[in-house]
């Protein structure tokens, strides 16, 4: 490392550092927790109760270990799902983070040329690269009745083709304004996966709920389960599993996080009821922004679908 970019990240540690001491506040980048749900629902299937759902978003992947958190710490987070032996795994969207040049340049990273230009690409830290590597390490969990993602934000500004192709190949489903079924004898349980709120075109085709199916909204913004919430009378869909938040990332105590990045706060972050249904937003894996967290601990999540105790 030169010695501008030793002074760069100096500086950077140093105002983190500052700021933790100034206001008390815990250091968790890496602190995973693994939070398990169970979860009630009186129209569940008898065949699927019981069926154990691993959930995680926002694993944001860099391969510059100045921007985020590290592989290895992303594979241990998986890998705790695999060990509580889930049945599914769901995915929330933004599986990477590619450098941004203003940012770069503050935590004393590598700043890279403009990707769209394509002079001086580093190939290092191509989408392509980036969504290889989690879908490998996505590849390793194991979750005999499948594997689902949906896109998020990021996923989409960095390349959602890559993110595509490179699923696709270790069988990892994506669905954009698709469903995913599990079918056991007469019942079945729905995936519906949609586009990303912010960056895409998120359709959800409003029907009445099929007798005997259980339905899950997989969508990587709560901000579009709140329109849904508000616009449709009886949505068809039981649980809804979002991400995008980071739960706040940084934290303060006594006060909590002063951004959430959406617009209903009622979905900033955990477990939310409305009327029947349920909305859970994970505060996802990694980090943007800041490459930190701070009284805020990163989580994968598995939830127990229960029939009505």
């Amino acid at each position: 490392m030169n010695r501008r970019r030793l002074l760069q990240s100096g500086a950077a540690l140093s105002v983190a550092t500052c700021l933790s001491a100034s206001t008390a506040l815990a250091t968790t980048t890496e602190d995973l927790e693994l939070s398990l749900i169970d979860l009630h629902f009186s129209e569940l299937p008898s065949e699927f109760h019981g069926i154990r759902i691993g959930y995680a978003a926002d694993l944001h992947l860099s391969l510059n270990s100045n921007l985020g958190v590290s592989q290895e710490f992303i594979e241990r987070a998986l890998q705790t799902l695999s060990l509580a032996k889930i049945d599914l795994l769901l995915l929330g969207g933004d599986y990477g983070l590619l450098p941004d040049p203003p940012l770069m340049r503050l935590i004393g990273g590598q700043q890279l040329p403009d990707l769209k230009s394509g002079s001086g690409f580093d190939t290092f830290n191509t989408p392509n690269t980036i969504f290889q590597r989690v879908a490998e390490i996505v590849e390793g969990v194991e979750a005999k009745l499948g594997k689902i993602a949906v896109l998020g934000n990021h996923d989409r500004w960095d390349g959602p083709a890559a993110c595509l192709t490179e699923f696709q190949a270790r069988g990892i489903t994506v669905l954009i304004n698709e469903d995913f079924v599990l079918h056991r004898g007469n019942h079945r349980l729905k995936i519906i996966g949609v586009d990303d709120y912010l960056t895409g075109i998120p359709v959800l085709q409003v029907a009445s709920r099929a007798a005997q199916e259980f339905t899950i909204l997989l969508s990587h913004n709560p901000d579009f389960v709140s329109e849904q919430l508000e616009l449709v009378t009886e949505p068809n869909w039981s649980l809804a599993l979002c991400g995008h938040t980071h739960g706040g990332q940084i934290k303060f105590r006594g006060i909590g996080a002063p951004f959430y990045n959406v617009r209903d706060k009622r979905f900033a972050e955990g477990i939310a009821r409305v009327d029947q249904r349920v909305i859970f937003t994970t505060r996802g894996v990694g980090v943007v922004g800041l490459p930190l967290r701070l009284n805020c601990r990163p989580e994968v999540t598995v939830i127990t679908l229960l029939g009505s105790p």
